[in-house]
């Protein structure tokens, strides 16, 4: 009896991708060891975010400012971070993060504000995060990465309390 390659390969055990790590796991990894940032990305990109978006028919995304008075969009990565006291006339909403990071296309977004594991998104990180996400997309699975950008990822140890 002759079993063809295909046969031999579907008898096999295939590896298994690891689930994606708590966002806020990931989060204090990535503070701690700038090569974890690739398993941070991997959850912010998969996991379901928090935010705060307007009750009109933009549901646009709320702003605040910071010490600096610089505005940014609030995202959060569990229900227990997002603050009870939701701004008039919006909801809190729940998309994937992808999504999420859409949405906060040229505005500067921070990832669980007044919490001691953040993230500060320049307007530039997120175009840059969303174009290879796009790129990503675009080709097959098995010959796609992501290779986040070196300024990205540094500022993961050079982050200082703005909020």
């Amino acid at each position: 009896m002759r079993l063809s390659l295909q046969r031999i390969l579907n008898f096999m055990p295939r590896k298994k991708q690891p689930p994606p790590l708590n966002i806020s796991e990931a989060l204090a990894r990535a503070n701690r060891d700038p090569a974890k940032a690739p398993e941070f990305f991997r959850s912010l990109l998969s996991q379901t975010l928090f935010s705060f978006k307007s009750l009109n028919a933009q549901g646009e995304s709320a702003q605040f400012l910071d010490q600096s008075g610089e505005p940014f969009v609030a995202v959060f990565s569990e229900v227990a971070f997002v603050p009870k006291d939701v701004p008039s006339g919006y909801v809190v909403e729940s998309s994937p993060g992808h999504r999420c990071l859409t949405e906060m296309r040229g505005h500067r977004g921070v990832l669980n504000p007044g919490q001691e594991a953040f993230k500060v998104f320049s307007k530039e990180n997120v175009d840059t995060i969303l174009d290879l996400l796009l790129t990503v997309k675009e080709k097959p699975l098995a010959t796609s990465t992501i290779d986040i950008p070196h300024d990205t990822r540094s500022d993961f140890q050079s982050q200082k309390a703005l909020l």
